[in-house]
């Protein structure tokens, strides 16, 4: 399985940044700005203004103008001239669906979310790894009051989410050192795991159990339960997960929560014409 991680550039404020020399071609440095506005557009469903933009991005008000003006005509970019704010235009969604397009279990797998969503009322999630973070795929949204912690399309850390420590559970513990030396373990609450030993303790329970929990480690106040959905190699494809407020996914639930994902994974998984793993003997 490739594991190689392209890291994605940290959005920071850089003084100048617009006015500096770059030795990289110039139509290659207009692409990866072009970019760079655009991930920055794609983090705020509000948009943002000209010279918040460019703070955002580090680049000067005029570079991000010109990018933006182009991006507007390949309606990648729309700007509200009411409000004076750019957005995400419609370009960039259709170009972005492809990526859920080419993972072609996304339409299967709507009838078990719904399942999922219906049998434990909370949000049922898809997800997959790419570059050794989690980007959900798509959700059915629970009928309860929700504080979704990332939406789809968005990202999170594997460490910290419960779908991501489903599937590294699955991972010998060699390439979860691996990914712990390149993505790190990032303190999102007081009760993220950020020590290497805890999350190897943590991987060993689920390992066990068949489920992992993430308790408020990327939010409080939210909790997630998620179980893994394998390929016809009996090597993880997916994972689905519930996630809720704690008020109502409360630690008395996680149990039958956690039995409830892990038989719609198994269903799901031999849907799709995969393998459920064998049981390892104890």
């Amino acid at each position: 399985m490739k594991r190689n991680v392209i890291r994605r550039r940290l959005i920071e404020p850089k003084s100048n940044a617009g006015d500096d020399p770059d030795p990289r071609d110039g139509a290659v440095q207009s692409v990866d700005r072009a970019l760079l506005i655009i991930e920055t557009l794609a983090e705020d469903d509000e948009g943002y203004r000209l010279t918040d933009l460019a703070v955002r991005t580090g680049l000067s008000p005029s570079t991000v103008h010109r990018l933006l003006t182009t991006l507007e005509k390949r309606r990648f970019v729309q700007f509200d001239r009411d409000q004076s704010m750019w957005h995400i235009g419609a370009q960039s969604f259709a170009v972005g669906a492809t990526f859920a397009r080419r993972r072609n279990f996304v339409c299967q797998a709507m009838p078990y979310l719904r399942k999922l969503r219906d049998q434990t009322k909370e949000t049922a999630n898809l997800a997959v790894v790419d570059d050794e973070t989690i980007i959900v795929l798509t959700r059915m949204e629970s009928r309860e009051i929700m504080r979704s912690l990332t939406k789809v399309g968005g990202r999170v850390a594997m460490v910290a989410s419960g779908v991501g420590k489903a599937v590294l559970a699955t991972y010998s513990d060699e390439d979860v050192n691996a990914i712990i030396r390149r993505q790190g373990m990032p303190r999102f609450t007081e009760k993220s795991i950020v020590r290497a030993s805890e999350l190897f303790r943590e991987l060993a329970t689920i390992r066990q159990r068949g489920y992992a929990v993430d308790d408020e480690e990327a939010r409080i106040g939210l909790r997630c339960v998620a179980a893994v959905v394998y390929n016809n190699c009996s090597e993880p494809l997916a994972a689905i997960s519930v996630s809720g407020m704690t008020s109502r996914v409360t630690e008395d639930r996680l149990p039958a929560l956690g039995r409830t994902v892990c038989e719609v994974a198994a269903e799901l998984t031999v849907a799709l014409g995969g393998v459920m793993p064998e049981a390892k003997s104890s």
